[in-house]
């Protein structure tokens, strides 16, 4: 099970929860998603974001369709990270969702 929670208005609220078979059906889609890019095995992904749901998704996906996954955490420094990594494609997560482990 992935637990998590949103941050609404200043606060977080309830949490929330994915089976295992809910996260599993969200990697192959992403898998599907990723294949259908047109770039090759092998080739490094950029995900730049904070650590969300779907940053685990991603980076479960990742491995099935043989993509280097870059984690690049949102820094001053993304853009020096950019040019020395030179992914072909980048993933950019845009809800900001707590994770609890």
């Amino acid at each position: 099970m992935l637990r998590w929670s949103e941050f609404v208005d200043g606060k977080w609220g309830p949490y929330l929860w994915k089976s295992y078979k809910t996260v599993y059906e969200e990697v192959l889609n992403a898998v599907a998603a990723l294949r259908a890019s047109g770039i090759g095995p092998g080739c490094k992904v950029g995900i730049y974001g904070a650590s969300c749901p779907q940053l685990i998704v991603a980076m479960e996906a990742m491995p099935r369709v043989t993509f280097l996954c870059l984690y690049m955490i949102p820094l001053d420094q993304e853009r020096s990270a950019l040019y020395w990594t030179m992914p072909k494609l980048m993933l950019f997560l845009s809800k900001i969702k707590k994770l609890n482990y």
